[in-house]
């Protein structure tokens, strides 16, 4: 999952796009007439492992948004701008989607 996102990350940012820019949303915000902005952080966990019911259901919706993203995400990136071969791609999200589906690994994702 590390080389998953390590790689997006590295194409999205070579395209000048990139993905993980979540912390400049404030000041963007602030700059467009929203003075009086209340920001609220919280860590979402992706997938069925939490114990506790209401986490379990946001972990559920999470990891169906992760398994449903995780190849529209990567083929143009890695294939067009990294040039990564296609087969090594499809591997590279197999690998990935396993790894969130493992219970044993508990993924946490920054909100």
């Amino acid at each position: 999952m590390h080389r998953y996102y390590t790689l997006v990350n590295k194409a999205a940012e070579m395209t000048g796009r990139p993905l993980n820019n979540a912390h400049k949303l404030p000041a963007l915000l602030q700059g467009a007439g929203f003075p009086e902005l209340v920001q609220h952080c919280y860590k979402t966990p992706i997938g069925l492992w939490p114990l506790d019911k209401h986490q379990k259901e946001i972990g559920h919706w999470m990891w169906y948004i992760a398994m449903t993203g995780f190849e529209a995400y990567a083929l143009a990136l890695l294939t067009r701008v990294l040039d990564m071969p296609l087969d090594e791609v499809v591997k590279l999200v197999e690998d990935t989607k396993l790894e969130v589906t493992e219970r044993r690994i508990h993924v946490w994702n920054p909100q």
